[in-house]
């Protein structure tokens, strides 16, 4: 009996031992991890196959509006990553409050997909609300709209928002994690 038990013990040892060798690969994969850019917490998740090669490369995997990065985790790129090795980042944007002035519409230079918004805010009522491309409004005043949404900046305009810039932001977890993870 003293044997049965020193064999089994044993096998559970060697066996949560080779399972602790594949959770170092692997750990990291698929949790929220933060990450401290001008001042504020941001989230990304990434997967690393469990081959990562030094010359590997980074492919960041942006989430649409209005959505987040867990469902760009479940996209499949896990798998894409194990097959063709590389690190696969999918970073989280964060809530942005943008204070809009319907005034804009008739800035020269407003990029023509924007005026149809910015005509709506225009005629908002303080206390109104309502939603446009995926955004939820609230008229603070007349003619002026605020809106929290999760979205990437399209460009670095980032005075409509928090002042945090998505592109400086990318560009700084990038280089952590090619510093991270020893990628050339």
């Amino acid at each position: 009996m003293k044997i049965f038990l020193s064999a089994m013990m044993l096998i559970s040892v060697l066996s949560s031992h080779a399972q602790n060798e594949d959770d170092k690969t692997n750990s990291i994969n698929g949790e929220d991890r933060i990450f401290l850019h001008g001042g504020i917490e941001r989230t990304y998740k990434i997967y690393r196959p469990k081959n990562l090669p030094s010359n590997a490369p980074m492919v960041f995997l942006l989430h649409g509006q209005g959505s987040s990065n867990r469902w760009t985790y479940i996209t499949g790129f896990n798998e894409l990553s194990e097959k063709y090795g590389f690190l696969a980042v999918y970073p989280q944007s964060h809530k942005k409050e943008a204070r809009l002035d319907g005034a804009l519409a008739k800035q020269t230079g407003m990029p023509q997909h924007l005026i149809p918004m910015f005509e709506k805010i225009a005629e908002c009522q303080k206390g109104e609300l309502f939603s446009f491309m995926a955004m939820d409004f609230s008229c603070k005043s007349n003619g002026i709209g605020v809106t929290r949404v999760v979205m990437w900046n399209e460009t670095n305009e980032d005075s409509l928002f928090d002042g945090q810039s998505d592109i400086a932001f990318l560009t700084s977890l990038g280089s952590t994690l090619q510093e991270n993870f020893q990628i050339d």
